[in-house]
């Protein structure tokens, strides 16, 4: 599994027009019904522009982590939430108020990236959105780099 690759993992995301001209505009209408639930993994984030106060509507891949909802993104809308926000989330088609807040600290994002590598598997990393090119698990260090190199944050929503 060694590569080339001068770092021992990276940030990989879909290429954005395929996102924001595809998948997104559908996910939407999925989301939006009474039904509207995708596996338990794609949650509607609804929410205001904190200086433009325009409303934002995006579909986002979600996790629970110790029994809270976990948006890990290294999006630009993920500023609105510094200090904390109130929004809507669609979630298994029901709309509910919510807090959400922004961590943005390395170390601590670290350690939240080690404990999903260990629950999903080194083969299945791909599904955190990150790309491991050694054969092992990457230290905390190596994980710190890369979630400084790429600005990947949390955002919390709680129910």
């Amino acid at each position: 599994m060694t590569t080339s690759n001068p770092h021992a993992v990276e940030r990989v995301h879909p290429p954005d027009w395929l996102v924001g001209y595809f998948a997104n505009p559908v996910l939407r209408r999925v989301l939006r019904k009474p039904r509207g639930k995708l596996g338990g993994s794609v949650l509607l984030l609804r929410f205001s522009g904190r200086r433009s106060r325009k409303l934002y509507e995006i579909p986002v891949g979600y996790r629970q982590i110790d029994g809270r909802i976990a948006l890990l993104t290294n999006s630009r809308w993920r500023f609105n939430f510094q200090g904390g926000a109130y929004v809507e989330v669609t979630l298994a088609g029901e709309r509910k108020r919510a807090r959400a807040t922004l961590l943005d600290d390395p170390d601590q994002m670290a350690a939240i990236y080690g404990q999903l590598i260990e629950e999903v598997g080194l083969t299945n990393a791909n599904k955190l959105g990150i790309k491991i090119h050694v054969d092992r698990k990457p230290s905390r260090e190596e994980l710190t780099e890369m979630i400084v190199r790429s600005g990947l944050s949390v955002v919390w929503v709680d129910i």
